[in-house]
């Protein structure tokens, strides 16, 4: 930050501050407290007198005030404004918090900071019905659309888990951008990968034998009637929708671009396709189908290797087979 633009105010009145919603508390350079409002006081269950003059490790929860005074030292360091999402204990509450922090210069030598804490917990409770809302539709639909297959809703848990466990491992130990939001939505709209399936002649599904060639072209439109399905949803801009999107249209797709419905290859599928695309065949291939009976876990393993680089991205190969052993125990033990 340019020196010269920073706040500077080197006199305030306290009092001016007590009426604010927020968790409010004003620091010296040291992390001394000042002044807190009554908000502050009531959450904490502090008096006044126990708060004034001491440091934050002394007032509340330890393991608040270890974030808070990492947030401090952030600001110290940088010398700037720092925001942070924080979980806050007290006596008999606890709740999620937006607090920032607002260095005051005096003749460029800090002096004060001022702190607020806004309580996020309303919203997060809200938002964590909204996703539970959002899960059980996903599943419903899900299931439904694999209603006519033998061990449906073992296929659907086996994807689900194994394409979330895939986009960690690669978050972790590759350079691909994945946020956290990838991996949530990666974790539901897995499951709806074959939604298309409610299109196609359910005779077809169920087949206990080979499909003819004819029979197999009408099955793999699945991938495209599938995306007509959410199409009109699209519009509305959700990141969810185009991550379903994206794996119902091009789960079918190979890396070496011999697959359905486009032929593209590579990195122009989408890495949400690529990932499917190798927790599907595991999950297929470790439950009974119409026309088999399930593959052991050593022939299912051999073939997903035979095909890295062919019908799979080999860094998808390489992420699966490092959470391949935790996936088998969670799936066994579900």
């Amino acid at each position: 930050m340019d020196r010269d633009k920073r706040l500077t105010l080197p006199a305030f009145s306290p009092d001016k501050f007590g009426d604010i919603p927020n968790l409010f508390w004003i620091m010296n350079e040291k992390g001394e407290i000042l002044f807190a409002n009554m908000r502050f006081l009531k959450f904490f269950r502090r008096t006044r007198e126990q708060v004034i003059g001491n440091t934050m490790e002394n007032i509340i929860e330890r393991r608040s005030s270890k974030e808070l005074s990492k947030l401090f030292q952030v600001l110290l360091r940088k010398n700037e404004t720092v925001r942070e999402e924080l979980l806050f204990t007290s006596a008999n509450t606890t709740g999620f918090f937006s607090v920032t922090m607002i260095p005051v210069f005096d003749n460029r030598k800090l002096s004060h900071v001022f702190c607020s804490a806004f309580d996020l917990t309303p919203i997060k409770n809200r938002y964590a019905k909204i996703a539970r809302d959002r899960t059980a539709i996903i599943s419903i639909l899900a299931k439904y659309s694999e209603k006519i297959l033998p061990e449906a809703e073992k296929h659907l848990r086996i994807i689900s888990e194994a394409s979330t466990m895939i986009a960690v491992a690669l978050r972790e130990k590759e350079n691909h951008k994945i946020t956290k939001d990838f991996i949530k939505d990666i974790r539901e709209a897995s499951m709806l990968h074959d939604i298309g399936n409610l299109e196609i002649p359910q005779g077809l599904l169920s087949k206990p034998s080979r499909l003819s060639k004819d029979e197999y072209q009408i099955v793999k439109e699945h991938t495209l009637k599938g995306v007509e399905i959410i199409e009109d949803f699209l519009q509305t801009g959700s990141a969810l929708l185009r991550v379903c999107a994206e794996i119902i249209g091009y789960h079918h797709e190979t890396f070496d671009g011999n697959g359905y419905p486009h032929g593209i290859s590579g990195a122009d599928i989408p890495l949400s396709a690529r990932i499917v695309s190798v927790a599907d065949s595991y999950a297929s291939m470790m439950v009974k189908r119409p026309y088999r009976d399930a593959l052991k876990r050593d022939e299912a393993l051999k073939i997903i290797s035979q095909e890295k680089g062919k019908k799979f991205d080999p860094v998808i190969v390489d992420a699966f087979f490092s959470i391949e052993k935790e996936l088998n125990t969670l799936v066994n033990l579900a």
